[in-house]
């Protein structure tokens, strides 16, 4: 989850809540969705109320949310997660799960959580590659990081 994509892997543009930011390409836009469902790939802000109206979710279209949170998000379940630290901070990134139900192709998603900061990332990309590739080739100091 540390990139959202293999060719998207360029850090480009910084978002984050409070003091905890993350890299993500500059091609990337700012709350693209329709009734809380992206339709480019984007980064969404603060964003935890939307109307339902099944708006779906183009194929390929990749997101990030970003949150302050008081606690520990219920979803993705962070069940099973992985503690990590991010520049010294602890954190806790859930398992990567797909849910096959999501047509026309299953819909990956990953959290992390730094607590120190009240910020909650979660990517959802429909190809888990995606995430497993950069996650694999990224480290907390490259991707996550903390500001002063």
């Amino acid at each position: 989850m540390r990139h959202l994509s293999p060719s998207l892997c360029v850090l480009s543009r910084l978002v984050g809540v409070n003091h905890a930011i993350i890299a993500v390409p500059e091609s990337w836009s700012t709350n693209e969705a329709q009734c809380g469902t992206p339709q480019a790939d984007t980064v969404i802000i603060n964003v935890t109320w939307v109307r339902a109206c099944a708006i779906a979710r183009p194929d390929g279209v990749a997101s990030l949310e970003v949150q302050t949170v008081d606690q520990l998000p219920s979803f993705p379940p962070f069940d099973g997660g992985t503690e990590t630290t991010i520049d010294g901070a602890p954190a806790l990134l859930t398992p990567q799960t797909c849910n096959a139900a999501d047509l026309p192709s299953a819909l990956c998603t990953q959290g992390l959580y730094l607590a120190s900061e009240h910020a909650f990332f979660q990517v959802q990309a429909h190809d888990a590659s995606i995430i497993d590739e950069c996650s694999a080739q990224s480290t907390s100091s490259t991707t996550w990081s903390r500001s002063p």
